[in-house]
């Protein structure tokens, strides 16, 4: 058995793919988040005697190119489809993994008659389960995208995920990766290999649903969104201020002269878009 590599042009980006021929049906398996179609490497040959197997890369994932700002699951669905309609001339079976999951399902519903079966494993696929996923996961995923894309040399990318924290059923609080699996565990070069290649925007995008299609109905669901969004891991400091302040108050030439020190206007449009500079910026 020999799985080979080839790239595929959809139109909006160059996508690569792996694939072991045999006479079998076909199968696409179709990867999690930030990750590779190397998920799958280790099971492909036990597939490889009854299925024709292909494993794209994700846009913006693997070796695939990256579109920095269409990282939509439309955009993955679409380019799914269209694989299939230049690669595959027969109703194929698609087996996804969490993100890839939901697209295997949104391909299906989509492309029916291109569609044999769909098998779906460890995907968040009520809109509750798809929130409450981001959530746990936020600030985790915000980390990451901050090593993605080459910023971290390979070497690098393991010596900080040794020390990433993560869960342990008989720990109260997290401890670093190191602790829970030991310094020489495979899963630091794989995750390094993901994060290596990723687009950071990619992550970007993931992190923009968390808000998405979620109701901010309360005032407590406002506090415990605007609580998540960190950035480069550092959480914000969220209160709820009830004082009634008086309007119409104007201030002084004097006092205002020194709070423009702390405003950078947009040549233009000085009135409506203002950047208010932190204090301790000018300390």
């Amino acid at each position: 058995m020999e799985i080979k590599e080839y790239t595929f042009n959809p139109g909006a980006v160059v996508l690569n793919y792996a694939k072991v021929s045999s006479p079998g049906r076909p199968l696409v398996l179709l990867h999690g988040g930030n990750a590779r179609w190397q998920s799958f490497e280790s099971i492909i040959p036990d597939l490889a005697p009854t299925w024709h197997v292909y494993a794209p890369d994700f846009r913006g994932q693997g070796k695939s190119g990256w579109v920095p700002g269409s990282y939509r699951l439309q955009d993955y669905t679409d380019d799914t489809i269209v694989f299939l309609r230049h690669h595959i001339h027969e109703p194929t079976c698609l087996f996804g993994h969490s993100l890839g999951g939901i697209v295997a399902l949104m391909v299906a519903a989509q492309y029916p008659e291109g569609v044999h079966a769909v098998a779906v494993g460890d995907a968040p696929l009520s809109r509750q389960t798809w929130h409450e996923h981001l959530l746990q996961g936020h600030a985790r995923i915000a980390a990451w995208r901050d090593l993605c894309g080459g910023q971290k040399s390979l070497d690098q990318l393991i010596e900080i995920l040794k020390d990433a924290p993560i869960e342990v059923p008989d720990k109260s609080e997290p401890v670093p990766m190191r602790e829970a699996m030991g310094e020489d565990a495979p899963v630091y070069a794989w995750l390094a290999a993901n994060l290596y290649q990723s687009d950071p925007d990619m992550l970007t995008a993931i992190l923009e649903q968390h808000w998405n299609g979620s109701l901010l109905d309360s005032l407590q669901t406002v506090l415990n969104f605007a609580r998540t969004m960190t950035y480069n891991g550092v959480p914000p400091v969220v209160e709820v201020v009830s004082r009634t302040y008086q309007t119409g108050v104007k201030l002084s030439q004097k006092a205002m002269a020194k709070l423009e020190n702390r405003f950078e206007r947009l040549p233009g449009l000085e009135k409506y878009f203002v950047r208010i500079v932190p204090l301790s910026s000018l300390l």
